[in-house]
């Protein structure tokens, strides 16, 4: 609503007509609308899948220059040490950072006070917050984001260290999540990559086949980052160590087996031919067992 003062509507004493200045005019805005407030910040965002379910997950490594900024869609009445009076931060600690507000629709406020690895959630009460119609502000969700500074680590495992198959299984796993892994990042002597697959952003595994004697894999350092964007450390290096069978060996148990299964046979019909002479009276019961039970000479020899 705007009030004016009508051209001319009265004099002074001298008999001058009424003349408008800057002064002569009155704006009231009259608004009902309700406020609205959003938490954002200046940390990189990633799509992570997690449960199943793909959600942007806001993380960073680097507390330099790290601010929080609660913006307003319409000026407020509150101060920044009011504004920051009604956060609430788990995690760390708010300073505000003394800038421009834009006329008290955007406050910033550092960060500080980070351990190594923490879960940081900013909330605001707008119960105290006035907007300059005088209308309640609607706070926005809590903002929540990752503040880690520890490198991933990787470990490799095998079946077993020593092995006469020549296909050799490996399995890779990190100790959080990472991101751009690739087969190029594995290191590997003795040996060529037969396949390569990832099972989760945790868990990679690969199928080597053993050229030599001696098969080593290790995963560089570097070669993969966390949601933060920590590198990863590098790995153990794994040795197997491939053997094979000589022929003679081979020959010699397969023969063996062959031996053992004729004398069971040739024994089993003994045992069954002497037992039926027996019975038609062809030949008489002996007295010792052992001539009796054929088998089991044949057997112990």
């Amino acid at each position: 609503m705007i009030l004016v003062m009508r051209r001319g509507f009265c004099t002074d004493v001298a008999g001058h007509r009424f003349r408008r200045s800057s002064n002569s005019s009155f704006t009231l805005r009259f608004d009902k609308r309700s406020d609205s407030m959003n938490i954002t910040a200046s940390i990189p965002q990633k799509l992570l899948q997690i449960q199943g379910a793909m959600r942007v997950v806001e993380a960073t490594n680097d507390d330099r220059e790290l601010r929080i900024y609660m913006s307003f869609a319409e000026p407020v009445m509150n101060t920044s040490a009011e504004i920051l009076a009604a956060l609430t931060a788990t995690g760390a600690v708010l300073t505000p950072t003394n800038r421009s507000t834009l006329g008290n629709r955007r406050f910033g406020f550092v960060v500080n006070k980070i351990s190594s690895t923490a879960v940081v959630t900013v909330a605001c009460d707008t119960s105290s917050v006035i907007s300059r119609q005088g209308t309640p502000v609607y706070s926005s969700q809590p903002f929540t984001f990752l503040y880690d500074t520890r490198r991933p680590s990787v470990k490799l495992a095998t079946s077993t260290v020593r092995t006469s198959s020549h296909t050799i299984p490996v399995l890779i796993k990190f100790e959080k999540p990472v991101f751009n892994f690739t087969s190029s990042a594995v290191q590997l002597s003795g040996g060529k990559l037969l396949s390569f697959h990832e099972a989760s952003k945790s868990i990679y595994t690969m199928q080597i086949l053993a050229v030599d004697k001696l098969v080593s894999v290790q995963v560089a350092e570097n070669t993969a980052q966390d949601v933060a964007g920590n590198p990863n450390l590098p790995s153990d290096r794994l040795q197997v160590r491939h053997y094979s069978v000589p022929a003679s060996s081979s020959s010699i148990a397969i023969i063996a087996t062959v031996i053992f299964a004729a004398t069971a046979i040739v024994a089993t019909l003994l045992t069954v031919s002497t037992s039926s002479l027996i019975a038609s009276g062809a030949m008489a019961r002996p007295s010792s067992y052992s001539i009796s039970e054929p088998s089991r000479n044949l057997l112990v020899i």
